[in-house]
């Protein structure tokens, strides 16, 4: 994998096996390329990082692709051009990377990666927070794996390809050497998250982050209402949550996360303009997770949630927002492409893997069936398991979705719901 970064915009470039490939931008948005969008890409990342002896790089890419593809000076650069301002848009959120540079993306893409584009490193399932509907809470523990043994496995995902990190937990913010870490996947020249409910977000503390090179951090906040905040967080945290979210404003790349549950849903629509007031850009909601103690918690049904989520949209396109939803659902249900939403199809062991605090290997932070070891196992081997390649190619779902037009997008939706029967 080719990894660089350009005018402050990080890149890599990943190579599939049939020659096509993605470039991955600030390890958030994903061009998917045919093979000539990939030799533009590589000769483009080749002349940036390294400036050419004669004329622009632009001078230089198009020159390239004119002598292999034998195409006319005027169509290469025209090529050139469409390609800059299409990475160009993905950094600004104008494009839709599914669709640019004349690429079809089809589900059998999702089967043949190499490997995910991210890892969640779940350092901790202690937490100063008893969500009542946290997928990791309840009686879930395991031993914590010490610094030196998180390096390594930080450095097997990055061998492995893997161009975005996420700290996650319980609260990883408990943990002292979370900068250390975080400065260790850096100086790899990785993409670095953090995910938090932002108590511990001091003013000192985001300083330290920021010092390390955290590049984006996710507070979860689940009403603007303080009383209904704290009982769905099992503590008095609001106050310092939103403190959390004004200091990391304007420090860091920050956004929001929200759990629409039956306590909360009233409040949704209000949350928009809250956040908005404390300065954030863009907040993401999900429904209720079906692990942990999310199996017993009241969420929403589809047709409720497609009922509401229309009135989070306009409020946020009202206030110049960005609106991330999360959940994967059965489109006959609820399709998040109607209502603009984006893809939304389960991501587990497709384009994220996550690692438990013993190093046990997720699927995803919310499925607890480990395909192995990231200390002891091959990530390679892990990755090619039978029950990554099941939920890959979406074999979980029931033959009525397997059928129906819809299921190379929808996949049938989240396995956890197919599991608690939903």
């Amino acid at each position: 994998m080719i990894k660089t970064r350009i005018d402050n915009t990080r890149l890599h470039l990943r190579e599939e096996a049939d020659g096509t490939g993605m470039l991955i931008i600030n390890a958030s948005s994903i061009l998917y390329l045919d093979k000539i969008g990939m030799d533009y890409v590589r000769h483009y990342i080749r002349y940036s990082r390294k400036k050419p002896l004669i004329g622009s790089v632009r001078d230089n890419v198009v020159w390239r692709m004119m002598l292999k593809y034998k195409v006319k000076k005027k169509q290469a650069e025209a090529d050139y051009d469409r390609l800059q301002s299409i990475i160009w848009g993905v950094t600004q959120g104008n494009a839709c990377p599914f669709t640019c540079f004349d690429v079809k993306i089809k589900e059998p893409q999702y089967g043949l990666m190499k490997s995910p584009i991210r890892i969640d490193l779940a350092l901790t399932y202690r937490c100063n927070n008893d969500c009542s509907h946290c997928y990791a809470g309840g009686p879930r523990q395991t031993k914590e794996l010490g610094t030196e043994e998180w390096k390594k496995i930080i450095k097997k995902s990055v061998d492995f390809e893997v161009p975005n990190v996420v700290f996650t937990g319980g609260e990883p913010l408990l943990r002292d050497d979370l900068e250390e870490l975080i400065a260790y996947a850096e100086g790899l020249d990785v993409v670095t998250g953090l995910i938090t409910n932002g108590r511990l977000l001091t003013k000192e503390r985001v300083a330290s982050l920021k010092r390390a090179g955290l590049d984006y951090v996710q507070i979860t906040i689940e009403s603007p209402d303080p009383a209904i905040h704290d009982k769905m967080c099992g503590a008095a945290s609001f106050e310092e949550t939103v403190a959390g979210i004004k200091n990391c404003v304007g420090e860091l790349y920050t956004t929001t996360n929200t759990t629409i549950t039956r306590q909360n849903y009233m409040t949704v629509g209000e949350l928009v303009p809250f956040l908005h007031g404390l300065g954030v850009k863009k907040f993401g909601l999900n429904a209720v997770i079906r692990a942990g103690k999310g199996t017993e918690t009241e969420g929403l049904a589809p047709e409720e949630l497609k009922e509401m989520l229309p009135d989070v949209i306009n409020k946020a396109n009202a206030l110049g927002m960005e609106f991330i939803w999360y959940t994967p659902t059965k489109y006959h249900k609820l399709n998040p492409v109607e209502m603009g939403l984006g893809i939304k199809s389960c991501s587990a062991a497709r384009l994220t893997l996550a690692v438990e605090p013993d190093g046990s290997v997720l699927p995803c932070q919310s499925y607890f069936k480990p395909l192995g070891n990231a200390l002891k196992d091959d990530f390679r081997a892990m990755w090619d398991s039978d029950l990554a390649r099941c939920l890959r190619s979406h074999s979980f779902a029931p033959e009525r979705c397997r059928s129906c037009i819809q299921f190379p997008m929808c996949g049938g939706g989240c396995p956890l719901d197919l599991a608690c029967g939903f």
